[in-house]
């Protein structure tokens, strides 16, 4: 979530970054823990 909120990286970038080999799978588990998808939580900041 630091990511999301502390850089202007893409989503993509970021779930790359922290070893996410399939962005869905991020999503996914992103959603599961915030009840939002990542793009969601990131444009309401």
């Amino acid at each position: 979530m630091k990511l999301l909120k502390d850089t202007d990286l893409m989503v993509t970038e970021i779930a790359y970054s922290i070893g996410y080999s399939d962005i869905s799978t991020f999503g996914n588990t992103f959603f599961q823990l915030t009840n939002m998808r990542p793009t969601e939580f990131k444009s309401r900041l």
